[in-house]
């Protein structure tokens, strides 16, 4: 959400119209919404924790190459994609790797958690993107971006085990292999 941060800054040194401006803030949702159905559904057949991992790279290398390769509009469109495309991957299939670690008990207390604390993030990255950009400039807000997608990345892969034998059993059911 570090684009909100420095839309104006963008604005005034891209030479941005409001309709392009526009589309900058809106092609991350397009790029989440062209994800999320295939990414959510390949949950069902591959470790949610191996589709998170791979998207939270693609957003954090999309936000990145924002910083040293967006110059204008049409390359700033294409990395809003992958960056929103790469949030399809994180959140279904995180929620979903979470989950399916916790006893039926606890899975209704930890969809809370997981909803409010991305909630949290969500707020926090205007906050962190404004003050790193009134800081240093609009291009380490998205590095600064990228390198906490890297920073959940290696939580997430050292710390959520792979996928447990509840999700092996619906993937044997679902091939219907002996397993």
């Amino acid at each position: 959400m570090t684009l909100a941060a420095v839309l104006p800054q963008l604005i005034t040194e891209w030479g941005l119209t409001s309709t392009e401006a526009g589309c900058l803030g809106g092609i991350y949702f397009a790029g989440y919404v062209a994800a999320v159905p295939v990414l959510t559904t390949l949950t069902d057949r591959i470790d949610p924790k191996r589709i998170y991992l791979l998207s939270a790279i693609v957003a954090g290398l999309a936000s990145i190459g924002f910083a040293f390769f967006a110059g204008g509009f049409w390359t700033g469109l294409v990395l809003r994609f992958l960056a929103g495309a790469g949030l399809g991957g994180t959140y279904m299939p995180g929620l979903k790797a979470l989950t399916d670690q916790l006893p039926a008990s606890s899975r209704s207390r930890g969809v809370t958690y997981y909803t409010g604390m991305f909630a949290l993030g969500t707020a926090f990255s205007f906050l962190i993107g404004g003050e790193v950009a009134s800081l240093f400039g609009w291009r380490w807000t998205f590095i600064t971006a990228g390198l906490g997608c890297f920073a959940g990345t290696m939580v997430i892969a050292f710390v959520l085990p792979r996928a447990g034998s509840r999700h092996r059993q619906l993937l044997c059911l679902q091939r219907s292999a002996s397993c």
